[in-house]
């Protein structure tokens, strides 16, 4: 990309790093030699101040007692996504993009040739931007190890990260602002159509309170309690997530809440062998019918507990006349609590609180700010051995999924366009399932 210094306007230029089969399109003619500009064979600039410590401490408080902390910077390696995206990118994959058809009356049929490859302005695809750093993240934690009894520990501490330089996958060539008039010549790149590009200008943070309950098998019993309060913000989640996107020249607005971020979470495993049958806490004199009805049961489970995630409101028009059609809405007058709603599947949320934007203008509601629907979901099994002889076992198992039925709803419809605004129309959870089996060990 090239900026003129006198006039600041930008205009992009497609490299290629051997002969291009395809028109070159400043010229027109074909077998151009390679155009690498200052890049190289690679067409991307290397990064040689990676640089990546990592240190650890822990330290014994009393003999019950540990504290443990560390430190340490991680690159993230997206080699392998740049390199086929270079690979498959013009001129050795022409890929274009245009929407025909979309009136009352057909404008192209199927055995029309469509737009000339020559016009770089039909060119669609995953561009790199040769100047991408590695992206990478510090991390860091500190946790409080305590003995409470011999087979039985707990852990508290405070886990954190900042990424920076994150790969993401976002349009980069709408129009520079809102307002009227045709796209194209609003474009950052006017010689380019609508473009999607990967670039590593994203960041994220993640803060977090985990706490770990764990008690070793003993006894006939094991099981791990843990608990996390977090909170994770960034302007791009996923490296293809690019709905966050509103404004590509204002990255600072779409910093939010992470699609993922999921506040409180619980999980709680657990093993317990019933004590009663032979070998075990009582019973051990039961005759071998009693011990066939009674003896060699065991417990286990998942139980887990978690906050719902946020999800998205927004509109599918292009009311900003920017080239992209998912964009923000407007918080209503008074700013009311979108999450004030009345949280069954006919409306979840407080549709109320949010307008369309007018035209020619960007919503102001930061995006994700809406939750949907938490997870309350409990696994259990019950399981008999039956011993045959020595060595030969016969095990029953009991599997119930979601054992308490407990509906948890999945996502509303978030767009104020569609007919089911606010409704929820799946579950996150599926309902009750039992699954009984027989397993012959030897």
């Amino acid at each position: 990309m090239l900026r003129d210094p006198t006039t600041g306007v930008f205009t992009g230029r497609l490299l290629w790093a051997t002969t291009n089969p395809q028109p070159n399109p400043d010229t027109g003619e074909r077998n151009s030699p390679a155009r690498m500009d200052h890049y190289g064979r690679a067409l991307v600039r290397s990064d040689k101040n990676d640089f990546a410590p990592r240190i650890g401490i822990a330290y014994k408080l009393t003999d019950k007692t540990v504290i443990r902390s560390g430190v340490g910077v991680f690159y993230n390696s997206t080699f392998v996504q740049e390199l086929q995206d270079l690979r498959k990118f013009w001129p050795f994959t022409v890929q274009q993009v245009f929407s025909p058809n979309r009136g009352g009356v057909l404008d192209q049929s199927i055995t029309a040739p469509g737009p000339a490859f020559s016009n770089t302005s039909a060119i669609g695809g995953w561009p790199q931007n040769p100047d991408n750093r590695s992206p990478y993240s510090t991390q860091w934690n500190v946790f409080i190890q305590r003995q409470l009894q011999d087979d039985l520990t707990f852990d508290v501490g405070y886990v954190g990260s900042a990424s920076r330089k994150q790969i993401g996958y976002a349009p980069f060539n709408n129009a520079l602002t809102p307002g009227p008039g045709p796209i194209q010549p609003r474009r950052l790149l006017t010689n380019f159509g609508d473009l999607d590009g990967g670039s590593n200008q994203f960041s994220g943070s993640y803060n977090a309170l985990q706490t770990t309950l764990k008690k070793r098998f003993s006894r006939g019993l094991q099981f791990n309690l843990n608990y996390t309060w977090q909170k994770a913000l960034d302007n791009q989640s996923s490296l293809a997530e690019n709905q966050k996107t509103q404004d590509p020249f204002n990255r600072r607005s779409d910093w939010s809440r992470s699609s993922w971020d999921i506040n409180h979470a619980l999980v709680f495993s657990y093993v317990y062998e019933l004590p009663f049958g032979r070998g075990r806490q009582f019973g051990g004199n039961l005759n071998r019918a009693a011990n066939l009805v009674l003896g060699g049961w065991s417990i286990e489970g998942i139980t887990r507990l978690e906050s719902g995630p946020p999800f998205m409101v927004f509109t599918s028009e292009d009311l900003a006349n920017t080239g992209r059609k998912t964009q923000r809405l407007n918080f209503a007058p008074g700013n009311p609590n979108p999450n004030a709603g009345p949280k069954d599947p006919d409306q979840w949320f407080n549709t109320s609180a949010f307008v369309r934007p007018p035209q020619f203008t960007f919503g102001n509601a930061a995006p994700y700010i809406t939750n949907a629907d938490g997870i309350i979901s409990l696994d259990i099994v019950g399981s008999k051995e039956f011993q045959i002889k020595e060595g030969h076992a016969l095990e029953f198992r009991a599997e119930f999924f979601n054992f308490t039925n407990t509906t948890s709803f999945g996502d509303p419809q978030g767009n104020i366009n569609n007919a089911a605004y606010g409704r929820i129309t799946g579950q996150r959870v599926g309902s009750r399932q039992i699954q009984l089996g027989l397993r012959y060990r030897f």
